[in-house]
């Protein structure tokens, strides 16, 4: 049985960058680009890290269906256990979720 792998969310090691003439790039979008996104990742998402159940390149967005690549996921959802391509996606689901979850009940 594999250990269980875990990734935390620091801003420096979420991805790698080199300098080449004075302008960062991020290898990780190099890599895309010749090879894409092949395999979907299963996390379970905790408070500031992820845990990866089943390797892969990235997840999908709960909202729009978008590929994030791993190193680019940052909002996710703990309680609904679902990934957000951006802030502004992560907050409107936020809200939706917690008007459904506090309606008034007859």
């Amino acid at each position: 049985m594999r250990p269980e792998m875990r990734h935390s969310y620091h801003p420096m090691s979420d991805d790698v960058r080199k300098q080449k003439n004075g302008t960062a790039w991020k290898l990780m979008n190099r890599i895309e680009k010749f090879f894409g996104l092949r395999n979907e990742a299963k996390l379970r998402y905790l408070d500031g890290e992820f845990e990866v159940l089943s390797p892969g390149d990235f997840v999908r967005c709960a909202v729009t269906g978008q590929p994030i690549a791993l190193p680019d996921l940052r909002y996710w959802s703990v309680d609904a256990q679902e990934a957000y391509a951006s802030a502004e996606i992560s907050a409107k689901r936020y809200l939706e979720l917690n008007a459904r979850d506090n309606a008034p009940t007859r």
